[in-house]
């Protein structure tokens, strides 16, 4: 009988233990969301850990993660407020990334209402923690400022992208860190970009093959498959296959490669395969590169399922009609032709 009240005494201490512990997970404030501007102060000292663990790829992935994630919050003000505190003075490129930000930066915050009686005063706005001078110093955290500014001016489609890539370009190229390999890969992602934007993708040709002979002699693996991407992507855009498929042929591939560029590589591959009549490894190299697609590049996939579906008509096979069903209106719509022609 004691024994039966023992136990019935523990398990009421335990449930009131878990009622507690369920009410102090209920009360608990959400995480704090970091300002953009915050953020990239806090990239840049992940940058500092990559330097000194000599080119770490999970900091420079966390950095290049997050950036991404906080693309749409990046406004030219927060952009003019990094660039002023991120690069020192003596940079010799501050003053131009500052002007082609074309901003002043963000207004002073305004001073805290003073509390009404019997109320709590509200917390002051911390400003973030600026880079220190170490930081500033780096050649990362410049590269990192190029990256943003191509990132804000190719979003806008600001004609002076172009410009802004060719600075980038040749500002980089003066450095040779392997720790820069990630970023300086991105920004000549963005070269090319600006350069298609406004319809001069022709003239970055023969730089994005030096720079794919000057990575693959620095065993610049990520440099390599993402130039190599470029070059097919370019090469592609003027219907230029059988240049295309030389280029292929004769560039060695990296051991390691990232999902994005292999993706990107076997799309261009299946295209490749596609015009000359190789259905069937045409077909094989599209299927991969939509199965190994990430989910969020939607515009990607329906690419591919556009060429998988002509691909399959051309092999005498006929698609599943709920392949061509899938997804919102916009994308059923973009698919209807080709579900027109399996019927």
């Amino acid at each position: 009988m004691g024994a039966d009240v023992e136990m019935k005494d523990e398990g009421a201490q335990k449930k009131k233990e878990e009622a507690a512990a369920n009410a102090k997970e209920e009360t608990k404030p959400p995480p704090k969301e970091l300002d953009v501007l915050e953020m990239m102060f806090t990239n840049v000292a992940l940058l500092e850990k990559s330097v000194a663990s000599k080119g770490e790829p999970r900091f420079v992935a966390k950095v290049l993660r997050q950036t991404m994630s906080s693309r749409k919050k990046i406004t030219r003000e927060k952009l003019a407020d990094f660039l002023a505190a991120a690069l020192a003075d003596d940079n010799p490129c501050k003053a131009s990334l500052l002007a082609l930000a074309g901003s002043v930066g963000s207004p002073a915050p305004p001073p805290p209402t003073p509390a009404a009686e019997g109320e709590t005063a509200p917390e002051a706005l911390v400003p973030p923690t600026p880079p220190t001078p170490a930081q500033q110093l780096l050649p990362e955290t410049e590269a990192y400022a190029h990256l943003l500014l191509l990132l804000v001016l190719v979003d806008a489609k600001d004609p002076a992208a172009k410009g802004a890539s060719v600075a980038a370009m040749v500002r980089l190229g003066a450095f040779n860190r392997r720790t820069l390999d990630v970023l300086q890969a991105r920004v000549v992602y963005y070269y090319s970009l600006a350069h298609e934007m406004f319809g001069q993708l022709v003239e970055v040709r023969a730089a994005l093959l030096g720079l794919h002979r000057t990575a693959a002699l620095r065993f610049d693996e990520i440099g390599q498959e993402t130039i190599l991407n470029l070059l097919l992507r370019n090469y592609l855009h003027y219907n230029l296959y059988d240049q295309a498929e030389k280029l292929r042929s004769k560039a060695p591939l990296p051991a390691s490669r990232s999902n994005q560029q292999q993706c990107r590589y076997l799309y261009y591959l299946g295209r490749i395969r596609a015009i000359q009549l190789e259905y069937s490894d045409a077909k094989e190299c599209l299927t991969q590169a939509h199965r190994k697609a990430p989910k969020v590049a939607k515009g990607f996939a329906l690419e591919l399922v556009k060429w998988i579906t002509v691909v399959r008509l051309l092999l005498g096979e006929i698609p599943e009609k709920k392949d061509l069903t899938e997804g919102g209106s916009a994308q059923r719509a973009a698919l209807k032709p080709y579900l027109d022609l399996t019927q």
